[in-house]
């Protein structure tokens, strides 16, 4: 991974005005083009966004799109901790779908597109929509496949389409607290405390419900119960750190309030490997030649 995002603008002319990465903090960024755009993703762990001479923290899965020729920069939260990111330079000519366009659709966005406002932020779907897109994208910026320019524009506009839809509906919950707004409530709020034990009791008062009415919820969006969608958003998380990071396996164990023979069990339960079973068959480097020595 590389801690340094380039914004020279003949470098990006040459790369078909789009660059893709996944890196790490701390980084600051400084456009020297007004035609280029920063979406960033925060992938793993938490960070600290500061921009119009404010400090903002961002929480896994939040997503920033911030507009060209604005000053601002990413650190950890804290100084022995590793937030990975997914980032993604683009200029306007990159676009798919003209801003004008975008303006007449999600007009709650107009202060963005007309160039008032510095940032969105949105935070990502439970079912990563918007981060899959970006791995997506991240693969074939790196490996170059005929196609891969194409491929990585028309990808980076649905991107910001369900960015604004998500912004969209964010800006109109004070429309009403239906049942949409408290299921993407509770599932972000489960997903902050993925490593955490949480009993139904607990996140239904936190929310002014009852435990009934919540039990119901997640039957209706999820067909299931509130324990096993837990476990099973508890079951990706340790899936996508198996994949996508090469570390000791004690600490993935560490970060849960949960023995390792339970996470083992209910693990296994999911995705019918054990944790050792799964690392040794998924990591990024099982079986990649540019890791074998």
């Amino acid at each position: 991974m590389n801690p340094r995002l380039y914004f020279d603008e003949k470098t990006l002319k040459k790369l078909g005005d789009v660059f893709v990465v996944n890196t790490y903090f701390p980084i600051k960024t400084v456009p020297d083009s007004a035609d280029y755009f920063l979406l960033v993703y925060i992938a793993h762990s938490n960070a600290i966004h500061n921009i119009d001479n404010t400090s903002r923290k961002l929480e896994e899965g939040d997503v920033v799109l911030i507009s060209p020729n604005v000053v601002n920069s990413f650190t950890c939260t804290h100084k022995d901790e590793l937030t990975i990111a997914y980032c993604c330079v683009f200029s306007k000519n990159a676009l798919q779908y003209s801003l004008k366009q975008y303006s007449g659709n999600f007009p709650l966005l107009s202060d963005f597109f007309e160039g008032k406002r510095s940032y969105i932020q949105v935070h990502d779907t439970p079912s990563k929509t918007i981060r899959n897109f970006m791995i997506q994208m991240i693969d074939n910026f790196n490996y170059s496949q005929p196609g891969y320019l194409f491929s990585i524009r028309s990808t980076i506009t649905l991107i910001l389409v369900n960015m604004f839809r998500l912004y969209s509906v964010d800006k109109n919950k004070a429309d009403g607290f239906h049942s949409n707004v408290v299921i993407n409530n509770v599932t972000n709020y489960i997903n902050s405390k993925i490593y955490s034990k949480l009993s139904l009791n607990e996140v239904a008062d936190k929310f002014g419900i009852t435990p009934q009415h919540l039990c119901r919820l997640f039957k209706k969006h999820f067909n299931m119960t509130f324990t096993q969608f837990s476990n099973r958003q508890r079951v990706d998380k340790i899936r996508d750190e198996l994949e996508n990071i090469d570390r000791p396996i004690y600490q993935t164990y560490e970060e849960f309030d949960f023995t390792p023979q339970y996470l083992n069990s209910m693990f296994k339960k999911y995705t019918g490997y054990s944790i050792s079973e799964y690392k040794a068959k998924f990591n990024y480097k099982a079986g990649n030649p540019l890791y074998t020595i």
